[in-house]
């Protein structure tokens, strides 16, 4: 069950993981 919900999650990971990025970027320059 957990492997399964942290492959469904890590299908659209890359992309969200970039987005935090710049998010965590963003928020360390302020």
């Amino acid at each position: 069950n957990t492997l399964d919900d942290l492959r469904g999650e890590y299908r659209f990971s890359p992309y969200q993981i970039m987005e935090i990025a710049e998010r965590i970027k963003t928020a360390s320059v302020e």
